[in-house]
């Protein structure tokens, strides 16, 4: 007569685990390569359906060594539309209310990033002070 081999609960235990790691990795690099693509569509389109506007700083936010993300406003066809855009700060002088230029995409004006130009090697915001 032969025995019903019973599985070993080591073995059973340690598949689980194997199986839970390997969905949790698949889940972390798919939402990975989401944000990839997702991020070369975003940047596909500014180039693709590039759109120029005058906006306004409305605020700002220091993050990490000299960095913050500068928030800004914008109409296109009389809506309102608010974004931000995160680089280094150091070597930039802007003030809340200034003119910034904006560049945004035709289709998707939420898509939209700040016009930066590049002074002594440094890249900065190109804006225009406001009038006081």
């Amino acid at each position: 007569m032969k025995s019903i081999k019973q599985p070993n609960k080591t073995a059973l235990i340690n598949s689980k685990k194997h199986r839970t790691d390997l969905i949790i990795i698949v889940i972390l690099f798919s939402l990975f390569l989401c944000c990839y693509f997702y991020s070369r569509f975003q940047s596909h389109q500014l180039d693709k359906e590039d759109e120029y506007t005058s906006g306004i700083i409305i605020g700002y936010q220091g993050v990490a060594k000299g960095d913050c993300n500068v928030k800004y406003s914008f109409y296109v066809n009389s809506v309102k539309y608010t974004s931000s855009s995160g680089y280094s700060i150091q070597y930039d002088k802007f003030s809340i209310g200034d003119t910034c230029f904006v560049k945004y995409a035709r289709s998707n004006p939420i898509n939209s990033e700040l016009i930066k130009i590049n002074v002594n090697g440094h890249k900065v915001i190109k804006c225009k002070p406001r009038i006081r």
